[in-house]
Parts: structure tokens; C-alpha cells; sequence
């Protein structure tokens, strides 16, 4: 019986099912994707990811640089402050002047300039700017990258510190016409240079009245500023340039009464203008034209 049984399996082999088989054919084909479309799907993909970096890294450099330029505005512009008593900047020149240091002034002064240099050099480029300095007859080496000791009419002792400003006949006005000119002014914020000894300014058509913050130029012995168009009374502060030698405020359209404090300066000259107690010591001085 059991000899029977295996005959019997002998002859009927298993039959093969062609649908299984195919199933397993397509799961198998499921399992093992087409390289080919793979690669074809992922460099598209690849090459967004690419330009997402680079954009991503053109937005970093963009925001350090204009964060840098911000932070260098800053800091230069606290170093200035420093020296002023009000808000700074407070005026259109102030501001004028600052943003040519930060943004166009050709040297590109670093931040960790000394302060006296950076300060000087904001001064002059103030002045500059107060007196219409694309005018003058003599300012080609004005804002320019060298040092302002080389600017004509700055001078700066061994220790490259400013401490004469000779700016005579200049022509500090801007021409309309050859015999005509919108004149310039005194800019108060010369107080500041406090190292400055030398501060002559004579036959310039300047305006306005005499600044009494020249009065903190405590180092200044020597100040002109004959024949310019000044008006005003002469403000008591420059008593306190104790060091002065010579002051010649001859030639303006200059008002009121002379300082006493001035009384006694053996280099004062005031002919030329019209003051009321001009007597009271012309004796001790040149005073009435």
C-alpha cells in the first residue's frame, strides 16, 4: 500500500501555478526600484538644495557686512559724541560731516583710531563743509586720505596733533559771480579741538557772530580774524584765554562793549568797528580807527 501511495505521487507531480509566480515576478520588482529613475529624480532635489544654500550664505555675508558697517557708524560716531555736551548730531552740518567720516572719507579709518585723530579729523571736514571749502582758492589736499597735517592750512606738532589752523585768505565763500559770495560762519564746534594754539582766519568774509565757545580754547595764543564780515558783540568767554598774545578782531562790523576781561591784553586789536566804550582803555590798546 505504501509502495502504491509513492507511485502515485511519482506520476502526478506538483502543478505549477504561472499567476503565483507572476505575483512574486512584481513584488519582486516592487522590492528592486530602477536605479536610473532614482538618480533622474534626486538631482533636481540635490541641485534646489544647492541653491537654497547659496542663497542662505549670500543673506549671512549680507547681514555680518552691513551689521560690520553699523557697528563701525556706531562706534564712530560715540566717539565723537563724547566731546560734545549735547545730542550728537544735533544739526544738518554735524551730520553732514559725520556721514563723509563713516561713508566717504577715502582714508576708511578703522574704529580703533586714536579718538584726538578721529575728532580732528571730523572738525576739519565740519569746517570744510560750514565754509563752502569746494570754493576756496587753496583746497586741494582737503579731503583727500592723507593725515589732516597735510591738509593746507593744518599744521600738527611732533606727536601729530592739530594745533594750528592758518587759513588766511582763502577765500572761505562760495562764488556766485567773481565779485559776489554767500560767506561762511564760525563753526562753534572748533571748540573742541582744545590742543589748538594757532587760529588765524583773516580776510575771509566771515559772517555771523563771534562763537563764545572759543573761550575753551584755553591752549590759544594767537587768534585773528581781521577784515571778515563778523557782527555782533565780542563775547566775554575769550577773557578766559589766558594764554592769548595776540587778538586782532580789527575790520568787522563788530558791536557792543569790549569785555572787561580784555582790558588789559597788550595784543588786542579792535579799530574798525564800533564799540561803545571803546575810551575806557584805548590807551592800553589799538581799538578806535
Amino acid at each position: 500500500m505504501q509502495r502504491k501511495r509513492q507511485a502515485m505521487n511519482t506520476d502526478n507531480p506538483p502543478v505549477h501555478d504561472a499567476s503565483h509566480s507572476d505575483a512574486e515576478a512584481d513584488d519582486a520588482g516592487d522590492a528592486e526600484p530602477n536605479t536610473d529613475i532614482l538618480a533622474a529624480e534626486k538631482k533636481p532635489a540635490e541641485s534646489k538644495i544647492w541653491k537654497l544654500k547659496i542663497v542662505l550664505l549670500v543673506f549671512v555675508l549680507f547681514v555680518t557686512i552691513f551689521s560690520r558697517a553699523k557697528n563701525r557708524s556706531a562706534i564712530i560716531q560715540d566717539v565723537i559724541a563724547s566731546s560734545f555736551k549735547d545730542d550728537f548730531p544735533n544739526s544738518l552740518l554735524q551730520e553732514e560731516a559725520l556721514d563723509w567720516l563713516v561713508n566717504e572719507d577715502p582714508a576708511k579709518l578703522a574704529v580703533d583710531t586714536n579718538p584726538t585723530t578721529l575728532l580732528e579729523r571730523y572738525i576739519a571736514v565740519l569746517f570744510y563743509f560750514a565754509n563752502h571749502g569746494d570754493c576756496w582758492s587753496n583746497s586741494s589736499r582737503w579731503l583727500t586720505s592723507n593725515a589732516v597735517c597735510s591738509w593746507s592750512g593744518l599744521e600738527c606738532n611732533d606727536q601729530g596733533v592739530l594745533t594750528t589752523m592758518n587759513l588766511t585768505k582763502m577765500n572761505l565763500c562760495t562764488c556766485v559771480l567773481p565779485s559776489f559770495c554767500l560767506v561762511g560762519q564760525i563753526p562753534s564746534e572748533l571748540a573742541v579741538l582744545t590742543n589748538l594754539e594757532y587760529l588765524s582766519l583773516p580776510s575771509n568774509n566771515l559772517s555771523g557772530p563771534i562763537p563764545s565757545e572759543l573761550g575753551l580754547l584755553t591752549e590759544l595764543t594767537y587768534l585773528d580774524l581781521w577784515v571778515d564780515a563778523l557782527r555782533g558783540p565780542i563775547p566775554s568767554e575769550l577773557g578766559l584765554l589766558t594764554k592769548i598774545t595776540h587778538l586782532d578782531l580789527a575790520d568787522n562790523a563788530l558791536t557792543g562793549s569790549v569785555p572787561s576781561e580784555l582790558h588789559h591784553n597788550p595784543g588786542l586789536y579792535l579799530e574798525g568797528n564800533s564799540f561803545t566804550n571803546c575810551e575806557e582803555f584805548k590807551a592800553l590798546c589799538v581799538c578806535c580807527g
